[in-house]
């Protein structure tokens, strides 16, 4: 790996601590700012495409969980990179332990920006649900 890929991966590591820290913050705007200005998000509720839209969804996602990835892959391309990882989203009940909320996957297309590498397309795969016999806590 060279000293270029090593910055690269740290950079695109922290762009995502930042994503899951102010998800879980409600700081709608550090949260959009790490994605290009035109990325999207497809997930179950369906596709968010831009910044504003992407903004919007902080509110409906706040406070209903901690995020956490793990399993990070990370391949890159010049200018671009690809991301895989798992999510972990664990209840946030005052008072009450942690629970497994939820189990998935993220899938992310990234671009180098001048404000350095942004979420260009990121896929959730939310297939397990505390709900789901095949996850338990």
């Amino acid at each position: 790996m060279t000293a270029q890929e090593l910055t690269d991966t740290i950079e695109i590591r922290e762009l995502f601590a930042r994503y899951c820290r102010a998800v879980d913050d409600g700081d709608a705007e550090t949260w959009a700012k790490t994605f290009t200005a035109d990325g999207a998000m497809n997930w179950s509720s369906g596709i968010s495409e831009g910044y504003e839209a992407l903004k919007e969804l902080v509110p409906r996602v706040t406070g209903q969980g901690i995020h956490t990835t793990t399993d990070s892959v990370i391949e890159l391309k010049g200018d671009s990179a690809r991301h895989w990882c798992t999510v972990v989203i664990y209840t946030r009940t005052p008072g009450s332990p942690h629970e497994v909320r939820l189990v998935g996957r993220y899938e992310d297309e990234l671009r180098r920006t001048p404000a350095g590498r942004r979420i260009k397309c990121r896929d959730v795969q939310t297939p397990y649900r505390l709900s789901d016999t095949r996850v338990r806590p």
